[in-house]
């Protein structure tokens, strides 16, 4: 499975446990209203009610078991927040791989035209000025053709990275989302009928909620992270055509070069000399000559 399957197939995977894990109270609220019920009449723990210690002992119970429920609601609501905040840009890392892909074909085009043009320096029919300097910036443009694919390599290499490291990061929720899952489902089943260990079941419940709630709001932080050095390792990528070589003033070479002609009154004045005109008829001064 590519990187691009992987990650839908994590994202499908987020999207529907979450979908899950928000009807986990409503269909286990009836084991929990059960608990509390047998709390209230003193069948759980075999105290009756109209006693003082008993009344007692079984009130302090139901709190604390209505306590855990909304502990347990509150962490649910909480992980479903954060993994909403998340699935609205959750598929940005898919997009990456498709740019990478691009810069690819980006690189490879280059690289095909710099084939093309290495073979068209037109100097073994063609002389005269234009010819001569069409040549020479030919060679200028070399730099280029090859500075351009492995700037494309570097931001494509980026772009994957950053989504094979998100994608490790939706696993790693997937994987927290379907504890969550589980734990809930392994003690909320038949809970009324647990006895008194029911209890201290939901109390543990809380804790481990509370502990992959961390976990959730850790992973999604990572996401940040990365994106963040995303921006920073991108930031660098921009800096690049600065520092390879046939970029001069940040650009691409242009295949005009920097003249000096003489006007009406005889005074020297610079411009520039465009390829443009083929003619070897208006003796100007971009004239071609077939060689003979």
């Amino acid at each position: 499975m590519d990187d691009k399957t992987a990650l839908m197939s994590e994202i499908d995977a987020m999207r529907t446990l979450a979908k899950e894990i928000e009807l986990l109270p409503d269909g286990t609220a009836s084991e929990v209203d059960k608990l509390i019920e047998y709390l209230r009449i003193g069948q759980l723990i075999g105290t009756v009610p109209s006693l003082g210690i008993g009344l007692f002992v079984n009130e302090y119970a139901i709190s604390v078991v209505e306590n855990n429920r909304r502990d347990i609601e509150d962490s649910i609501d909480a992980v479903l927040t954060k993994v909403r905040e998340l699935q609205v840009g959750e598929k940005v890392p898919v997009t990456f791989i498709d740019r990478a892909a691009g810069w690819r074909n980006l690189a490879a085009a280059v690289t095909n035209a710099r084939d093309f043009a290495g073979g068209t320096d037109l100097r073994s029919e063609w002389g005269g000025i234009a010819a001569e300097r069409y040549f020479f910036v030919g060679l200028r443009q070399a730099e280029a053709f090859k500075a351009v694919p492995a700037i494309a390599e570097k931001v494509a290499a980026n772009l994957e990275a950053v989504a094979k490291g998100i994608l490790d990061s939706y696993k790693k929720i997937v994987t927290a989302l379907l504890e969550i899952k589980n734990e809930i489902l392994g003690v909320m089943s038949g809970l009324s009928t647990k006895g008194p260990v029911a209890i201290f079941q939901l109390d543990q419940l809380v804790k481990t909620l509370g502990a992959l709630q961390t976990r959730i709001f850790t992973i999604v932080g990572e996401c940040a992270t990365i994106s963040q050095n995303n921006m920073i390792a991108g930031n660098q990528i921009a800096l690049a055509p600065h520092t390879e070589a046939g970029f001069p003033g940040d650009r691409w070479p242009p295949a005009s070069i920097a003249a000096t002609g003489i006007d009406e009154r005889g005074q020297k004045y610079d411009y520039e000399l465009e390829f443009d005109d083929a003619s070897a008829l208006d003796g100007d001064a971009s004239d071609w000559k077939v060689k003979t």
